[in-house]
């Protein structure tokens, strides 16, 4: 991480990458990669790697919270209907994640706006 603090993206990206040929089972590092994309305005890069922390997490018997609220975001960014199941997934194992709440309230008023928009009109009335 310090090559992140430091702004070296790109070099952080490739440790990054570096530890998990060596231990694929980081899921931090997959995390990592994934908000430097992300972070980058390259989110269908970051999504990639958010999946395949949360996978590399359901594998190993355990649920990465995190993976699951940074692909929902992701996807919210993206305008992927699947970030709601995301934030579900969440709220099943912890109701009470305030966190997750709020992402979902996010997505749900995206949706709303999205629904209560009107077609834009061209030329003359």
């Amino acid at each position: 991480r310090g090559r992140e603090e430091l702004g070296e993206s790109r070099q952080a990206r490739k440790l990054y990458e570096k530890i998990t040929a060596a231990f694929p089972k980081e899921i931090d590092c997959y995390l990592r990669i994934g908000l430097i994309y992300r972070n980058q305005g390259n989110p269908e890069y970051a999504k990639h790697y958010f999946k395949q922390a949360k996978k590399t997490a359901e594998d190993s018997g355990l649920c990465s919270k995190d993976a699951c609220t940074l692909l929902g975001e992701t996807r919210l960014m993206l305008n992927d209907k699947k970030a709601e199941d995301e934030f579900k997934a969440i709220m099943k194992q912890n109701p009470s994640d305030i966190y997750n709440l709020v992402s979902l309230g996010n997505f749900y008023i995206m949706k709303l706006a999205a629904r209560l928009r009107l077609p834009r009109h061209t030329g003359d009335r």
